[in-house]
C-alpha cells in the first residue's frame, strides 16, 4: 500500500509512468491506480479505468453481479476464471445461494399461478407461465453469449467501446511505408525500417557519444573515486622514488619508469565487470535495430580517452616531478625538459588507452566473465613477461620472439626509455627481436 502510494506520487510529480504487475490487489489499492491492464493467458481482456472495470464486467456476464461485501479486484478475478482469494470464493457461493432462491421462488409462483395461467391460456394469452418460459430461455441465451474462455474475452473487449476508444488512440500506419502482413498497424517508421539502416553512421556515432558522455558524467562518484585514485597513487610511487633523478642507477630508473607505465596501463581492470554488463545492452539494441557494432565501439572507446588524459595528467606529472627527472639528479645536466615531458606524457596516455582497449577487447570475445578475467589474467602473463624488463630480450627464447610486437607494455616501455634517460646511460638493447 505504502509503495504504491510513493510510486503515485512520484509519477505526479516528475510526470512519468509507473507500471505495477499485481496478481490481486487490496481495494485500498486497487483504488489507487489511474488505469488497470488485465491479462488473461497473456491476452488483453480489459484496459481503462478502475472505476468502470466493475461495470464492464457486470455488462458482459449478465448476471454476475458484485455484492458489496466483495472487492472489486476479487469480484474480476472470479468472472475471468481465477477464482480469486477467499472474498472470490464467497462471491461464488453467493451467487450459487441466489440461483438457488431464484429457483425456487420461480417454481413457488408458477404452483400459484396456476389458476391465471389456464384463464389466460383460455383466452388467448399466454399466461405468466409462458412470460416466464420466455425469460428464461432468454436468460438461457444471454448464458451462453456470456464469455467463458481467453479468446471470447479479448473478442468481447475488442467489440466493446474500451477497446475502440483503445485501439483508435493509436497511431495510423505512414503512408509512404505501408506495413506487411506480419507487422501491427501502429508501427513507426522506425520500427518499419531499422534506424542503423536509414541513418548515416555519423549520427549513429553523435548519438552514441552523446549517451556516453551524458552516462559518465553523471556518475559523479565514478569520476571522484579515478581522480582520488590517480592522485594517491602518484603520491605513493613519487614518494618511494623521491628525487631520484636520471643518475640514479640505472635499474632503479628502469623499475621507476616500469611501475609507472603498469599503474596506468591497468587503472582500467577494475572496470571488466561494467564492460561485461554493457553487452547486454548492445545486444538488445542491436537486434532491435538501433546501432550497428562500429558506432558503439568506437564511441565508447572515445569517451574513455579523457578519462586517460586526466589518470595520465595527475599521477604522471606527480611522479615526474618527485622523482625529479625534470633537473636530473639534482639539477644536473640531462634533466627532461617540456619536450621531454610530453613524450612522457603521451607515452602513459598511449599505454592506458592500449589497455582499456584490450580490456574491452576481452569482454567482447569472451562470452562469460569468468572466462572474461582468465583470459584477460593469462594474455597479461604474458605481456608483463615479455615486456623487456622482467626478462631482458637476449635472455627470449627465439621462438617468443613475436610476442613483443603485440605487447603494448613493450611499447610504451621502449618509448619511455630513451627519453628519459641521459646519454650516459647503457641502451636498452635493439628494438628488433631475437629472432631478427
Amino acid at each position: 500500500m505504502d509503495i504504491i502510494k510513493i510510486l503515485r506520487a512520484w509519477s505526479t510529480h516528475f510526470h512519468t509512468t509507473s507500471i505495477l504487475s499485481l496478481l490481486q490487489p487490496a481495494p485500498q489499492a486497487f483504488s489507487l491506480f489511474s488505469s488497470i491492464l488485465l491479462l488473461k493467458e497473456g491476452s488483453l481482456i480489459y484496459q481503462g479505468p478502475p472505476e468502470k472495470i466493475q461495470t464492464y464486467f457486470e455488462n458482459i456476464l449478465y448476471f454476475q453481479t458484485c455484492s458489496p461485501e466483495v472487492g472489486v479486484a476479487d469480484y474480476v478475478m472470479a468472472c475471468v476464471g481465477g477464482g480469486g482469494r477467499k472474498g472470490g470464493r464467497q462471491q461464488q457461493q453467493q451467487q450459487q445461494q441466489q440461483q438457488q432462491q431464484q429457483q425456487q421462488q420461480q417454481q413457488q409462483k408458477e404452483k400459484e399461478g396456476g389458476v391465471v395461467d389456464y384463464v389466460m391460456a383460455c383466452v388467448g394469452g399466454e399466461g405468466m407461465k409462458g412470460g416466464r418460459k420466455g425469460g428464461r430461455k432468454q436468460q438461457h441465451q444471454q448464458q451462453q453469449q456470456q464469455p467463458r474462455t481467453t479468446r471470447e474475452f479479448v473478442a468481447t473487449f475488442l467489440a466493446s467501446t474500451h477497446g475502440h476508444a483503445l485501439f483508435s488512440s493509436l497511431p495510423p500506419s505512414p503512408s509512404s511505408s505501408p506495413p506487411s502482413s506480419s507487422s501491427p498497424s501502429c508501427w513507426t517508421v522506425h520500427e518499419l525500417h531499422p534506424f542503423c539502416t536509414s541513418s548515416p553512421l555519423s549520427s549513429s556515432l553523435l548519438l552514441l557519444l552523446s549517451r556516453e558522455v551524458t552516462l559518465t558524467l553523471r556518475d559523479s562518484s565514478l569520476l571522484l573515486a579515478r581522480l582520488l585514485q590517480s592522485l594517491l597513487l602518484g603520491l605513493v610511487t613519487g614518494l618511494i622514488y623521491y628525487k631520484i633523478g636520471l643518475t640514479a642507477f640505472p635499474s632503479t630508473i628502469f623499475g621507476a619508469l616500469y611501475q609507472t607505465i603498469l599503474t596506468i596501463a591497468f587503472q582500467t581492470a577494475a572496470s571488466l565487470p561494467s564492460y561485461f554488463q554493457a553487452r547486454g545492452l548492445f545486444y538488445k539494441q542491436r537486434e532491435n535495430g538501433f546501432f550497428t557494432c562500429l558506432p558503439s565501439l568506437l564511441a565508447s572507446t572515445l569517451v574513455a580517452l579523457p578519462l586517460v588524459v586526466i589518470d595520465s595528467t595527475v599521477f604522471g606529472g606527480i611522479v615526474y616531478y618527485c622523482m625529479a627527472f625534470n633537473s636530473g639528479a639534482g639539477g644536473g645536466e640531462g634533466g627532461m625538459e617540456g619536450g621531454h615531458y610530453l613524450v612522457f606524457w603521451g607515452n602513459l596516455v598511449g599505454i592506458g588507452w592500449a589497455m582499456m582497449a584490450f580490456f574491452r577487447l576481452t569482454t567482447y570475445v569472451c562470452p562469460t566473465l569468468t572466462t572474461t578475467v582468465a583470459a584477460a589474467g593469462v594474455l597479461t602473463f604474458f605481456f608483463l613477461l615479455f615486456s623487456g624488463f622482467i626478462l631482458p630480450r637476449p635472455s627470449m627464447p627465439s621462438v617468443y620472439g613475436w610476442i613483443i610486437w603485440v605487447d603494448p607494455i613493450y611499447y610504451a616501455y621502449q618509448g619511455m626509455y630513451s627519453p628519459s634517460l641521459p646519454p650516459s646511460l647503457p641502451l636498452l638493447p635493439s628494438f628488433l627481436p631475437p629472432c631478427c
